[in-house]
């Protein structure tokens, strides 16, 4: 059976990765199409023998005719390629996808399946009126948390149609560290063995037009601001920002938060730690990884779970799914009073451990329970497998 996965880019996308290479193991032809001749899931793809073929669309370009023009050499490419299986992640993706796989497209219909990594696109009520539409064009939505299917449930979309399962996360690789690995994480990254020390980890995002204008959606500003409330009434603490910038204006977006931030109470205790290949470290020292994000579906807070490390985050998309009161703190997006509290909740809970005072609700605990939450729900190995297998029943496998 061939299987062609079309993406907008390959600077990311590698939760794709296990999916690709459990349809490859099966012995099916992957053919992913990135507009990118050379990018990191290129590479990857190259290292497992799966081939890489240079999609004509998206193009880098605003201009309506050069769009449809990539989207017509789209439709010829599928034509050629003459896929059993079509299958698309993100919005732009799904959107260029269906519309070159319409009609006269591949000789046969292929299968089609989206698989949504995200509700970003959904909070916008123009796109999510046209998704009505768009989702009647899938055979399988692959919703990566239940409040996606949710979603996709309340456009008429029938539940058969909705596979739920997350990418997930590697489970053997992130695990909760030992005292000597936090240690020693702490030691090389020049962090303060004693302090209370927060962790967020995410890509600086410039402010969208179509959501949440003018408002990063990871919530940066509001962490920033809130952190700099709770420094003032904290002892020895240090919040550490891991990311860089991401696409066409991030860096500047990060380098002007960088700039705003350091005018606030507390900017001494940030530390800009910048893009990493490796976040396992950050969360080996962390005391509680922090989300608070405006629009998310499962985000940092997976990986930091693996890590019995707990979150502080924002209750929007699947981070309920994730967070509770037994495991974390789920705060109101876009409020920073509300994160302030929660942030000195934590400290106290790490002060009360340096004085060996073991509570019930003690950070230590709240990290096991996360832990545990993240074996039910983000097992990489089983839900890759999972997800392989409902792509291939589309095409009747």
């Amino acid at each position: 059976m061939r299987i062609v996965t079309v993406l907008k880019t390959g600077n990311g996308c590698l939760w794709t990765i296990p999916i690709l290479t459990a349809l490859a193991d099966d012995g099916h032809e992957v053919v992913v199409l990135l507009p990118e001749e050379d990018s990191p899931l290129a590479r990857r793809c190259a290292e497992r023998g799966i081939r890489v073929v240079r999609s004509p669309a998206p193009v880098p370009s605003r201009s309506p005719l050069r769009q449809a023009a990539g989207v017509w050499q789209l439709r010829t490419l599928l034509r050629d390629l003459d896929p059993d299986v079509l299958h698309y992640h993100l919005y732009a993706s799904a959107v260029l996808a269906r519309f070159a796989s319409l009609g006269r497209g591949p000789t046969r219909r292929p299968a089609r399946v989206h698989m949504v990594a995200g509700p970003l696109y959904l909070e916008n009520r123009l796109i999510e009126l046209v998704e009505r539409w768009f989702a009647r064009a899938d055979d399988l939505v692959v919703c990566s948390s239940g409040h996606l299917r949710e979603r996709y449930l309340a456009l008429g979309v029938r539940p058969d149609r909705l596979p739920t399962a997350s990418y997930g996360v590697d489970l053997v690789s992130f695990v909760p560290p030992g005292d000597d690995a936090r240690a020693k994480a702490r030691a090389e990254l020049g962090l303060d063995p004693s302090a209370f020390v927060a962790v967020c980890v995410a890509y600086f995002y410039p402010p969208k037009r179509l959501v949440h204008r003018g408002q990063g959606i990871k919530g940066h500003e509001v962490l920033l601001e809130a952190w700099s409330r709770f420094t003032e009434r904290s002892g020895p603490a240090t919040l550490v920002l891991v990311g860089g910038g991401h696409g066409p204006g991030g860096d500047a977006y990060r380098d002007r938060l960088r700039d705003w931030a350091a005018g606030l109470s507390g900017a001494a205790s940030v530390v800009w730690a910048g893009p990493a290949q490796d976040v396992r470290p950050f969360y080996a020292a962390a005391d509680v990884s922090v989300s608070p994000s405006l629009s998310e579906n499962y985000g940092a807070v997976a990986e930091a779970s693996a890590c019995a490390v707990p979150s502080i985050a924002s209750a929007v998309g699947g981070l309920p799914e994730l967070v509770g009161d037994h495991n974390g703190w789920l705060v109101p997006p876009g409020d920073p009073a509300a994160l302030t509290v929660a942030l000195r909740a934590a400290f106290d809970l790490h002060q009360a451990a340096l004085r060996g005072e073991t509570g019930e609700n003690g950070l230590a605990r709240r990290g096991r329970a996360a832990r545990a939450r993240a074996e039910q729900l983000l097992d990489q190995e089983k839900n890759r497998r999972y997800i392989a297998d409902a792509i291939l029943g589309a095409a009747g496998s």
